[in-house]
């Protein structure tokens, strides 16, 4: 037989009996063989060992402190002093913090903060969140109100170093400050999933009000702007999220930003600087009842796409441009519908969509501007030497779309020239 093969013990029992039995065939013979299975029955259980642990297996997990250490910031009850971070690291609240000016005061960069779902709450004075020259800050989750800035990303031109950048806010909520929610005044930040809601209510005579501000090559993608700057008081101004040059602007909800303002205050829904994009965006309702409203506005070579833009500037006074970009922008397959349907007998500039020289106008829809108003109303206005294509402008309560007569005029409705 060969040995070197895998068998089972009972297979070998077996084959050893019969081997036996062929060459002694006598009951001595089977008590040898009984006698010498016990023998490598024996030997196979001393070899397996004790099947008893030595002791209890070991944890593999890590606890919360080995993965990301983190330090945290005391709820209280009662108003306290700002807390102070002087160190990177993470950070965490652990219970609503009340705060007698700042909230927060940030001296480090590399910093987390993360809100755990708690409140920051002021007495309408100081920055929920102040910080300045900081690199690599993140806030989120949470909420934070009642103070006069929310998050302030405070800029001072006589003394900044200009670091100011990469910090990410994200799920956060900034309600009823004094002045404005989000403001970071460093490039390349992101604001993602916030809500900046009823700030700056009541603004005072020629402030200004921002839900959220950046600016350069920033991403805002899938925030909720709205009722900031209600009843704001004569010549202020009201900006919903506004960006600087080479900015994302997405997928965000802007509503009711300027409701009851006043006649002499100028309503932004959002504005961009160059280069920025403009994309799939819900911008209604801003500006009732103000002086000069703008649902979207951007500066040149911008692209604005896919946005829904309506009932901006409802009882306005002087002016309406539901979407407005200054030159030589891209504009496609946006909706601007119902802005600037002001009371009977005002006279106003209403346009469903601006166009200055140079832009490009594609596969829009644009219907029911200027409804129940007088004065000069376009559905698309054309500055100039524009490609035009594939628009349908209808029951605008003016001129659907005009033809300055050095445009490029692919099959619109109406089909001009």
């Amino acid at each position: 037989m060969d040995f070197g093969r895998q068998i089972s013990l009972k297979t070998y029992f077996v084959y050893l009996e019969e081997e036996v039995m062929k060459k002694f065939n006598s009951k001595r013979a089977i008590q040898c063989l009984v006698f010498v299975c016990a023998l490598i029955l024996l030997s196979q259980v001393s070899l397996a060992g004790s099947l008893e642990p030595n002791a209890p297996p070991g944890s593999t997990m890590k606890t919360l402190s080995e993965i990301e250490p983190r330090t945290p910031i005391p709820g209280s009850a009662t108003q306290v002093s700002a807390f102070t971070i002087s160190q990177s690291g993470s950070y965490y609240l652990t219970g609503n913090h009340l705060c007698d000016a700042n909230g927060i005061i940030i001296e480090a960069n590399n910093v987390t903060i993360d809100l755990c779902g708690f409140s920051l709450i002021g007495n309408n004075t100081g920055s929920g969140i102040y910080m300045t020259d900081r690199t690599n800050v993140e806030i989120r989750n949470g909420t934070i109100r009642n103070f006069y800035y929310g998050i302030n990303d405070y800029y001072n031109p006589m003394t900044s170093n200009g670091s100011s950048t990469n910090h990410r806010i994200i799920g956060v909520r900034v309600l009823s400050n004094v002045k404005f929610g989000i403001k970071l005044y460093g490039p390349n930040n992101e604001v993602r999933g916030c809500t900046a809601s009823n700030n700056g209510t009541s603004a005072a005579v020629g402030s200004s009000v921002w839900g959220i501000t950046v600016t350069n090559n920033c991403t805002v993608t899938g925030n909720i702007v709205n009722n900031n700057g209600g009843s704001a008081m004569v010549s202020a101004w009201v900006f919903g999220i506004t960006t600087g040059t080479g900015c994302t602007v997405t997928g965000n909800t802007v509503n009711g930003n300027g409701l009851s303002a006043d006649v002499a205050t100028t309503i932004y829904g959002i504005t961009a600087s160059t280069g920025s994009t403009v994309t799939s965006n819900t911008v209604i309702g801003n500006g009732t009842s103000a002086g000069s409203v703008y649902g979207i506005r951007t500066a040149e070579g911008c692209i604005i796409t896919k946005n829904a833009v309506g009932g901006n500037g409802n009882s306005a006074t002087v002016l309406v441009h539901g979407i407005y970009s200054i030159a030589g922008s891209t504009i496609t397959g946006n909706t601007a519908y119902s802005n600037g349907n002001a009371m009977p007998g005002v006279g106003m500039t209403v346009d469903g969509i601006y166009a200055g020289p140079g832009c490009s106008v594609i596969g829009n829809t644009v219907y029911s501007n200027g409804e129940y108003t007088t004065g000069t109303i376009y559905g698309i206005y054309l500055a100039g030497g524009n490609l035009v294509d594939q628009n349908t402008a209808y029951n605008n309560n003016g001129t659907n779309m005009n033809n300055p007569g050095n445009c490029s005029f692919g099959k619109n409705f109406p089909q001009l020239p």
